[in-house]
């Protein structure tokens, strides 16, 4: 790749002064002559020169941060005071629910470990029945999260996972993740059908 020339740098220190941003960030694969540097470092309070060193170092960093905190997150610990005292500024220690199935109509619930700007974090729930339709078969009823203690038996890792989030028009959070669109749930007990 061909290395950074001064006139694309103070094209972008150009674009920092119109736009009246605090800061530009250059990135490039390659490296940068000499009279760029010199340019950048002229205007070193708003313009920032990076490489893939750089870019590497911040990754690895953002990636030590990530594993601490996941960690953190799936304490027994944690979980069980999210659930006892849900945020009241994000999603954080709320249930959501995904309907699922072709024929059949499944749930899947998750809690809401980490709530985000746009990403969360969600744990997978096991469910019990409460009410069934087709005695003694029970395939069909209505089923609730498992939230006693039971339920951190099931934490594992593969049950927790990433979902991008959503917020409409009017103000309803949703969450894409694992091929499914969950909503916030409202507390009913929700129809299953496993009778394909």
């Amino acid at each position: 790749t061909l290395p950074v020339k001064l006139e694309s740098v103070a094209a972008l220190q150009a674009i920092v002064d119109v736009e009246k941003a605090n800061r530009g960030l250059f990135i490039t694969t390659s490296r940068y002559l000499p009279q760029a540097k010199k340019f950048a470092a002229r205007h070193q309070r708003r313009l920032k020169l990076a490489d893939t060193t750089d870019l590497k170092n911040w990754c690895d960093k953002a990636r030590t941060v990530i594993i601490r905190d996941k960690s953190q997150i799936i304490e027994t610990d944690y979980i069980k005071g999210i659930i006892a005292t849900p945020s009241l500024t994000d999603c954080s220690g709320k249930i959501v629910r995904a309907s699922v199935g072709y024929n059949t109509v499944n749930n899947d619930f998750c809690i809401v470990l980490k709530d985000g700007f746009n990403a969360a974090l969600l744990m997978r729930l096991p469910t019990k029945a409460v009410k069934y339709y087709d005695s003694p078969h029970n395939f069909r009823g209505d089923e609730i999260p498992l939230l006693d203690g039971d339920f951190l038996q099931h934490k594992n890792k593969e049950g927790i996972f990433r979902a991008s989030k959503s917020i409409s028009a009017s103000g309803e959070v949703t969450f894409w993740g694992q091929r499914h669109l969950y909503s916030l749930w409202d507390g009913t007990p929700q129809y299953f059908d496993w009778i394909d």
